[in-house]
């Protein structure tokens, strides 16, 4: 272990804080606490994505690593919206109709929003935007 301030490689310890030890720098006389990292490794997120995708339910997945299933799920989640990002649908403010004329183009009006969605003509199902 080294200083993380100067990378000096001389230390003592300095006291305890909430009970962790406390180190100083004899070089720069800087002070700090060993922090161990946060979170579980990546190995064990891309894993958990991995067996999900292989039909393991997120319960079980849970009770493997020893985690919540709320984790599990946002892993999985953090791993879609990485690979996949959602479309986004174009909204504008303006007040007037755009025409209507022979696009695959839609006007959906919420109150003075007015939302563009564009999907193929004849996809079955009206309320896809």
């Amino acid at each position: 272990m080294n200083c993380p301030k100067c990378q000096h490689p001389h230390f003592v310890k300095n006291a305890f804080v909430n009970s962790t030890q406390r180190y100083k720098c004899k070089a720069c006389h800087y002070q700090w606490t060993r922090t161990t990292p946060r979170g579980h490794p990546t190995t064990h997120k891309r894993l958990s994505v991995l067996l999900y995708c292989h039909g393991i339910s997120m319960n079980a997945i849970a009770e493997l690593f020893e985690v919540s299933t709320t984790a599990v799920l946002k892993w999985i989640r953090n791993f879609a919206k990485k690979q996949a990002p959602k479309p986004k649908l174009v909204s504008t403010l303006n007040k007037k109709i755009i025409g209507l004329h022979n696009t695959k183009k839609y006007t959906i009006f919420l109150g003075k929003k007015q939302m563009n969605c564009v999907r193929e003509l004849g996809s079955g199902s009206k309320n896809s935007c």
